[in-house]
């Protein structure tokens, strides 16, 4: 998954996306866009899975 940080774009409906990897993507239109409410690490992911299941 790559997360981005939205930017209102040059016109209604495109979004410029700033990334820390990477160039920004200029004017760009989203299928879909959510609000972070967590990152985790992918070794800790697999503990809490195992643990919960």
């Amino acid at each position: 998954m790559l997360v981005k940080r939205l930017l209102r774009g040059s016109s209604p409906g495109r979004y410029d996306l700033e990334s820390v990897a990477g160039p920004t993507r200029h004017d760009a239109r989203l299928r879909w866009a959510a609000h972070i409410t967590a990152i985790i690490p992918p070794f800790q992911a697999r503990r809490i899975i195992v643990r919960g299941g």
